[in-house]
């Protein structure tokens, strides 16, 4: 029988807490204590489902009600909708008032019998303390109408950074104030990723930083994994000397990953040569087929990271990178590269089993 996806997404959050609490995020360890076999939780974490009869053992486990882990404590998020009046020329400075509530989603000017429009997502405490205490009770506020989203019937587009195009009444001035508040809203968005031991950078940011300087750096210990297409296997003399530097001078201990999907699998002369570059200059290297990775918390799909020091782990994207420093986050990271590390294979093993 299908799940109801809001009991389902209920039921995950249940089993990622207490794998937090119960076992310390170590899945293996989970796994092994509910007599399931191996990488079982990674897959309930990457489909975003824990089965029923999976649920209902862990439940009869721990001693908890049945159907305990589809029920939250926290009351349900809502989407509501107001339509707000407006005395006098104040549409303005009712709309910056709204800047100060973080329920707020959205907030435009109206054409027309009503001034404002405001989407709010909250619970209904807060949607209500939003509206009869703090918009109602604004001096040029006239009158409110609601209205509630439905579940299940709503989506919509996403939404791009402000159109700085659209003429405003101040001209020049009001372009520059609205470039300035884009800017503080770009700090401030900056600031709540801090407070999430999170900090984004752009592959053409010129603070972007680049494996070299995690080498450059290292002190005791890497973990490195990469994933590898037919074309990436090329000589990276950089990485190279700052590989041999660290294992050399500093006695660090660097092991590395090499993820291959199919294509990098028909290269296997030139995954030789690289493997063997980094092999040379003290990076001890295992191989691994990208199906066969075991997903983390943190993603579904294999990324390319690199943990130094149990400090900081700088996960490499596209077109950004992120790099993470909270415990938990490292841990996650650790423990995720382990497990990969342990089906992994060293380089002559992989070459006879593809040869």
């Amino acid at each position: 029988m299908a799940v109801n996806k809001q009991i389902r997404t209920v039921r995950l959050d249940n089993v990622k807490r207490l794998l937090d609490e119960k076992w310390g995020g170590n899945k293996r360890k989970m796994e092994r204590e509910l007599s399931l076999s191996q990488s079982t939780v990674g897959k309930w974490i990457s489909r975003g489902n824990v089965p029923d009869a999976q649920a209902r053992r862990i439940e009869d486990h721990l001693g908890m009600e049945r159907g305990e882990l589809d029920r939250s404590d926290e009351p349900p998020l809502r989407v509501y909708y107001v339509m707000v009046s407006i005395r006098g020329h104040r549409v303005r400075d009712f709309i910056e008032y709204l800047r100060f509530f973080s329920i707020v989603r959205e907030v435009s000017a109206l054409f027309g019998e009503m001034d404002v429009f405001v989407k709010v997502e909250s619970t209904e405490r807060e949607f209500q303390d939003l509206v009869l205490r703090k918009m109602q009770r604004y001096p040029s506020v006239r009158y409110t109408k609601t209205f509630q989203g439905l579940e299940g019937a709503r989506w919509q587009t996403a939404q791009e950074a402000m159109d700085l195009s659209f003429g405003g009444d101040g001209g020049n001035e009001d372009l520059i104030s609205r470039i300035i508040n884009l800017k503080m809203k770009a700090i401030f968005n900056g600031l709540e990723a801090l407070d999430r031991n999170l900090v984004t950078l752009s592959k053409g940011d010129p603070f972007g930083v680049h494996p070299k300087e995690i080498l450059d750096n290292v002190k005791s210990e890497v973990r490195w994994t990469s994933r590898y297409s037919k074309d990436r296997f090329r000589n990276d003399r950089e990485l190279l000397s700052c590989s041999r530097k660290a294992t050399r001078d500093r006695g660090a201990s660097i092991r590395k990953i090499y993820l291959l999907d199919d294509e990098a699998q028909s290269q296997l002369d030139r995954v030789k040569n690289h493997a063997q570059q980094y092999i040379e200059n003290g990076v001890t290297v295992r191989m691994l087929d990208e199906e066969k990775w075991i997903c983390s918390l943190y993603g579904a799909t294999p990324k390319g990271y690199i943990i130094a020091d149990e400090d900081l782990v700088l996960i490499q994207k596209k077109q950004e990178c992120h790099i993470r420093y909270g415990e938990e986050d490292i841990r996650e990271y650790r423990d995720n590269f382990e497990h990969n590390w342990c089906i992994a294979s060293d380089l002559d093993a992989y070459l006879e089993n593809a040869l």
